[in-house]
């Protein structure tokens, strides 16, 4: 099976699951680590952070972060401080993160600031 398609067949179980408890998030994860193909893990940590029904929490997904490092812990890193953001567009703090995260991309994924 191709890259692609095991990505594919990822997102396809990501998309049916309705929470990822710890029993699966740790097989998740240990499948994750296993695996080879570094474009594979990056576009399947990525997808799994970027679902907005907020699939794995947010102590799961710095657990990934801390376990991949780089450009996945960076990127992670700023999942976290949007989902903040939309949990309470005032936090204030959470703002201050955002500006200081410096990629372009997160503005984007953020509600405008109130006010």
């Amino acid at each position: 099976m191709t890259p692609r398609a095991r990505f594919e067949a990822f997102r396809d179980r990501v998309d049916r699951a309705a929470t990822l408890d710890e029993r699966a998030f740790r097989a998740l994860r240990a499948e994750l680590a296993a695996e080879r193909d570094a474009w594979l893990v990056r576009s399947c940590v990525v997808y799994l952070a970027r679902q907005d029904r907020e699939l794995a929490t947010d102590a799961q997904l710095a657990e990934l972060a801390r376990s991949f490092g780089g450009k996945v812990a960076t990127f992670i890193r700023g999942i976290l401080i949007a989902r903040r953001i939309r949990r309470d567009p005032t936090d204030a703090a959470a703002r201050r993160d955002a500006d200081a995260y410096g990629h372009a991309w997160l503005p984007a994924r953020v509600a405008p600031r109130s006010g």
